[in-house]
């Protein structure tokens, strides 16, 4: 069955059941969902300019996740000024 996503989520958890539980409801009502699980793959991410909605662990392990996705949304927000 072929729909057009309602919008394109990025989910940044390093507990796996909940973000697999997580992932599944949300493609179940309509999102394209980006599972991360690490820090290291934030830093990968090309563009998080590509997502509606960021939900986010603020407590990884190996990094402050809160404060990257931040400074990744205002680099991609003056890059667009």
């Amino acid at each position: 069955m072929n729909f057009k996503p309602l919008c394109k989520i990025l989910l940044i958890e390093d507990d796996l059941p909940l973000a697999s539980v997580t992932c599944q409801y949300l493609r179940k009502n309509r999102c394209d969902v980006v599972h991360i699980a690490t820090g290291a793959e934030l830093e990968l991410l090309a563009n998080i300019d590509e997502f509606q909605i960021v939900l986010c662990d603020v407590m990884l392990p190996d990094t402050d996740v809160f404060s990257e996705v931040v400074h990744q949304i205002q680099i991609v927000k003056h890059l667009y000024r």
